[in-house]
């Protein structure tokens, strides 16, 4: 993929994608294909309740602790950007002008990314738990989320590749999917 900069040649975080090719797309798709197997894999483990539903709480904590570093790491580079006149503060008392580079503004992007889908995982997760329907397919595609989210949130906050920030986007909108679906179809019966 072409890369270009902008006016901040000292950070990494100023590359932005010029274009996206056809290429780039062909790689997601393959990608895509691979982690539909491993899906496949993981809906492979045991249908049986994992001994200690709780554990659930482990990937929800793992999601916080991301969701947390973020918001740090957005209010740390605002305000050091703010300080070394990389920003205005007028920006942030109006957001209508005086827009600051892109890269100053991709953790608070990153942030509010982090404020929406997940909230579907958090209500899964609880769910899961207060229904002790947890098994140990459950649990893995709730860690795989978790690693997706950051995945996305490093690729986002990094260097912004489009196809490859999407295909990591795509792919925790599946598992999550994918998480709800098996727990409808174990509640079915009962329901």
């Amino acid at each position: 993929m072409s890369q270009s900069t902008t006016a901040d040649p000292t950070s990494m975080l100023s590359a932005t994608p010029t274009r996206v090719t056809w290429a780039d797309y062909g790689r997601v798709g393959a990608l895509l294909g691979a982690f539909i197997m491993l899906l496949v894999y993981l809906s492979r483990l045991s249908m049986q309740p994992v001994a200690r539903p709780e554990q659930i709480l482990g990937p929800v904590f793992a999601q916080v602790a991301l969701v947390a570093f973020v918001w740090l790491l957005m209010a740390v580079v605002r305000n050091v950007a703010t300080m070394r006149g990389l920003s205005s503060p007028q920006y942030y008392l109006t957001y209508s002008s005086d827009a600051p580079p892109d890269w100053i503004e991709r953790p608070a992007r990153t942030f509010n990314n982090l404020m929406q889908m997940p909230t579907l995982f958090y209500v899964i997760c609880t769910l899961l738990l207060v229904t002790r329907q947890l098994d140990r397919a459950q649990l893995a595609y709730a860690w795989v989320f978790v690693a997706l989210r950051a995945l996305h949130a490093c690729l986002y906050i990094g260097w912004n590749p489009l196809p490859y920030r999407f295909a990591t986007w795509i792919m925790g909108c599946i598992t999550l999917f994918v998480l709800w679906t098996r727990f409808a179809l174990q509640l079915w019966p009962a329901l």
